[in-house]
This record gives structure tokens, sequence and C-alpha cells, in this order.
């Protein structure tokens, strides 16, 4: 697009004011103090910093990266040159200085036009988004929902529990969870590497689908998939940034698993499982009451209520937990094998290695890793005591 001729002639009379100064008739390069000054009128409004897409917003109109950089052409004519450098520059600098989070204005604008959920809803939320009778679901959605708007008030507040959807493939799963977010705020495609591609990914969105965990847990390092999930901050350099940035999460998780979705019992409390029947969920009863389901969450936060699970609710969370494991292989043979044996213990990693005929040259700290996990879940602990004034390790009977 060119410039429109009332802008043409708005940078003509302002050429005119500087032009006769500077004694001469070629096109003016402005200095940077020029370039803030006119900039907002040239593009029609201030820029603004979207700082989740991190795109630059005008009133009618978004302003991408390359077209910001390729600016100075749209605004240089011949009576007046904007510098290349300068110009993007001075964009950056003045949307960063009214930066703003495209779903704080959006519960801004709930709050200000719905009435919140009655609270007898509220504490059904389990009925209301799935249809189901579950207790465990019914404590803990209302502190999802609670955590998701903490991390929009609170960027990098700790949230780390994420509700996990088990049911067949076709009943609604996702499309509730970008129903109850909103779809410009809702997305998914995280990969095994957990680098700044998932971090921006991450950053961009209210809430990250993590599709079919089932499969994401059969696929990926437990531990890195852990410290990821559970991060609050993250600090990395974006594409083509000059360093790196200090990344508050403004974000939350959403599972979805057609089946058992854990690997790892002892990491469990991070995912709350929740059963579905093979029915179509209330999508239109979830999208008709989105903005009540908002105001109440931000009611609920602003009333201090907490968005973590109590400890008896944790426990629950993993007895639920418990019946949508992965069961390894392992576990059963190790299981018959050390039930006769406590009295044995500790065990080192390579006897028990040995028992499962796993060759030297593929005990790796991966299959290590695997060995800790199933020897966890089956009530046993690796640990280095001392005993009789040296550190012995290996595994010992849990507490």
């Amino acid at each position: 697009m060119g410039l429109l001729a009332a802008e043409v002639q708005e940078v003509a009379a302002a050429v005119q004011e500087v032009a006769p100064t500077r004694g001469h008739s070629r096109p003016v390069r402005l200095e940077h103090h020029e370039i803030l000054r006119f900039l907002p009128d040239r593009l029609g409004s201030h820029p603004r910093l979207n700082i989740r897409t991190r795109d630059v917003h005008l009133a009618d109109r978004i302003l991408s990266g390359d077209e910001a950089a390729r600016l100075y052409l749209r605004l240089s004519t011949e009576l007046e040159k904007w510098p290349k450098e300068a110009t993007a520059d001075a964009v950056e600098h003045l949307a960063a200085a009214s930066s703003f989070d495209p779903v704080l204005e959006e519960l801004q604008r709930i709050t200000a036009t719905a009435d919140p959920l009655p609270i007898e809803d509220w504490n059904r939320l389990d009925l209301l988004l799935f249809n189901i009778d579950d207790p465990v679901a019914a404590a803990f959605l209302p502190r999802f929902l609670i955590a998701a708007v903490a991390r929009v008030m609170l960027p990098g507040c700790q949230a780390d529990q994420t509700p996990v959807l088990i049911g067949p493939q076709g009943i609604g799963k996702t499309q509730t969870g970008r129903g109850l977010f909103g779809g410009p705020f809702f997305g998914d495609g995280l990969t095994n590497r957990f680098d700044i591609d998932d971090i921006t990914r991450l950053q961009r969105v209210w809430a990250l689908e993590l599709s079919e965990v089932d499969g994401i847990t059969r696929r990926t390092d437990q531990e890195a998939l852990k410290a990821f999930l559970t991060r609050q901050v993250d600090i990395d350099r974006r594409k083509y940034a000059r360093s790196s940035e200090v990344i508050h999460r403004r974000s939350v998780f959403w599972g979805t698993s057609n089946g058992a979705p854990l690997r790892d019992l002892s990491g469990s409390r991070r995912f709350v499982c929740i059963a579905l029947p093979k029915r179509p969920l209330p999508l239109e009863a979830v999208a008709s009451l989105r903005p009540a389901i908002w105001a109440r969450a931000l009611e609920r936060y602003h009333s201090g209520v907490p968005w973590h699970s109590s400890r008896e609710e944790e426990e629950a969370i993993s007895v639920r937990n418990a019946d949508h494991q992965q069961l390894d292989p392992w576990a059963e043979e190790l299981a018959d094998y050390l039930s006769t044996k406590k009295a044995m213990a500790p065990f080192k990693a390579a006897d028990l290695l040995g028992f499962l005929e796993v060759p030297k040259d593929r005990q790796t700290p991966a299959i290590a890793t695997r060995l800790r996990q199933v020897m966890e879940a089956i009530g046993w602990e690796q640990r280095r005591p001392q005993i009789g004034g040296r550190r012995v390790q290996g595994f010992y009977p849990g507490a």
C-alpha cells in the first residue's frame, strides 16, 4: 500500500518546516528525534506490541516484522528520506513502550460485559464441561482455570498441573479446549526438542495442547518433559534477537490422549487424568458459557482462592492416575524378582540390569533412568545412605 494523499500532504508540510533550515532542496533525511515524532502520524496510530505474538498492532492492521523492516520505503518520498534502520528501530521502540497482552484485554472485556458463572455450576465444572460425574475433576478444574488466570496476571507464577482428557477420537477433546480458551489463544504443535521454537509456540497462546499425551510420554525423555512442563521462566534467544531474553510464562497446558498417558508415576502429579465416555462433549454449552466461566475464574483469583491442589486432592489425583499408567514390561519382572528379596537390599543397578538381560553395551543413561522410574513405580527408592562408615548406593525398599 502507498501513502494516502492526505499523508503525503502532511509529509510535505512537515518538510517545508524543516528543509529551509538545512539549506538544500534534496530529500531531507530525518533525524532520530524527528522519526519518533512523526512516525505515529504517518502510521495513522501509535504502534503497540503484542507481547505474545511479537507483532506490532496499528489501529487498522498488524505490521509484521518484514513490513516494519521495509517501512522506510513506504514512508520515504521525494521530499523526505526515512533511514532504514532508524525507522525500524523507532517502530520497535514506540511499540514496546505501549505493549499489551491480548489475553489480559480479553479478560478485562469479559469482566466488563459478563456476569460470573453461578458458584454451584463453578463447583461442578466436570458436569458443565464434560457431562461427567467426577469428584476429582470437580475439585481440580476450578483450580486449573484460576491458574490460567494467574499466569496472565502474574506471568511466571507456579502453575504446573495439567488436565489430560482421556477418551476416543472425535468426541471433542481439542475443540473443548479451543472453545474454552478461545481460538486465537489456543494452539498445539509441541515437539520433543523443547527448544526456542517450542518456547515461542507456548508464548503465543494462552493454552498449548499436549496432543496425544500417550505418544508424547512414550517418545520423550521423561526428565526433560517434566522440566519443560513445570518451568516458570524460559531464558533463551529468540531467532534473530541480539541477546538472550527472560520469558515469563503466561500459558498453561491442555492435555488430550486416546490411551493411558503416564509412564512415570513419580511425576504424575503434574497430570490430572480425566476419563471421558464415548459420546460428544457439550461444545455449544461451553462456547455459550465461556464469558461467565472466565468472569468467575477472575473473580476467584482476585478473591485469593488457591490454584494449587491441596494435599488431599493430590493424593486423590495420584490414586486416579495409577489407573492410567502405561505398564512397563520390566515392572512385573522386577516386582516378582524382588518380592522375596527385600532383606538382600540394596540392589545395584548393574545387577538388576543383568537380571533383565540388558547387554552392557546398551546400559546407557536412558536405560538407567528407565530402571529408576520402574523401581520407584513398584515401591523402591534409589538412595546412597551411610552404612558402616561408608556410602552405599543402590535401590532400597521405599519407606
